[in-house]
Order: structure tokens, then sequence, then C-alpha cells
């Protein structure tokens, strides 16, 4: 008794491609959720105004590859409705966007001048959302192109 092996084996090919552009539209939707909820966030911070870092807010992360790492959450002095405001940012970064002593742009939410969003200080992690959006898109694009050639294949071949 003979057994097809290779037509057994396209169907694992044609499936496992299909699974892997799954996947990677599960990374895309990630990079989306990421993005959107940078922007959602601070979807109440309309009005700009201009602030200066006056100070770096130091906490610590720690993993078990690099140990004890400190991450750091600017500081921003600003006037708002003519009164001075010191608050600092909740986003933490093991990376310096912005330096003490910096003039940045700042949107302030007009009903709460607590909550702010620093476009500059943000741009790292929307940066990743888009690299993660288009390496999920594309490698997802890539796999199902693979995984529709390879069932044509089989329909057309039987290979």
């Amino acid at each position: 008794m003979e057994m097809n092996v290779r037509g057994n084996k396209s169907k694992k090919t044609t499936g496992g491609y299909f699974a892997c552009m799954f996947f990677f539209l599960i990374v895309m939707a990630f990079g989306i959720f990421l993005s959107s909820a940078v922007k959602k966030g601070n979807e109440n911070c309309t009005e700009k105004v201009d602030a200066r870092v006056v100070d770096m807010n130091i906490s610590y992360s720690t993993s078990s590859k690099k140990g004890r790492t400190e991450i750091y959450a600017p500081v921003y002095e600003f006037v708002f409705d003519g009164q001075k405001h010191i608050v600092a940012s909740d986003v933490y970064s093991n990376v310096n966007a912005v330096d003490t002593g910096d003039e940045v742009l700042l949107y302030v939410d007009p009903d709460n001048v607590e909550n702010i969003y620093c476009p500059e200080q943000n741009k790292n992690v929307e940066k990743i959302a888009d690299i993660v959006k288009l390496i999920g898109g594309g490698l997802a694009a890539l796999f199902a192109v693979l995984g529709i050639i390879s069932f044509i294949r089989k329909i057309l071949f039987g290979l």
C-alpha cells in the first residue's frame, strides 16, 4: 500500500503558513492597540503650552537579565491659565527622550492640568508601535501569500 506523503506535507505546510499569518496579524493588532492606547490616554490634552524640564524622577526596574536599571520620568514646569504648574510625567523610560533644561511643547487637559502629554517624550513608544505594526502586517501578508501559493500548488499540481 502506497501513501501520499507529499499531499499530507502540503496540507501541513499550507496550514503552517496560515497559522504564521494569524500570529503576525495578532502582532500587528498589538501594535495598533499600543498606538491607540497612547493616543486615547491623552485625548483630553487639548491645550498647547510651552514647558521646561526642571527635574527627572528616577525609579528602578529589576529584571533577571539586566538586573537593576534606572528609569526616568521628566518633571515639567509650565504656565497655564496664568498659573505656574509643576507636573511629573507618568511615562517612565530607560532612555531620556528629554533632558533637564529642555524646552518642550506639552498638551494639557484643561480640566485637569496634572494630565499632560508630551509628544517628544512619547515618540519612542509611537515609533515602536509603528515598527510592530509594520513587521506584523508585512509578515502576515508574506505568510498569507505563501499559504495561497501553497494551496494553489496543491490544487493545480497535487503537490
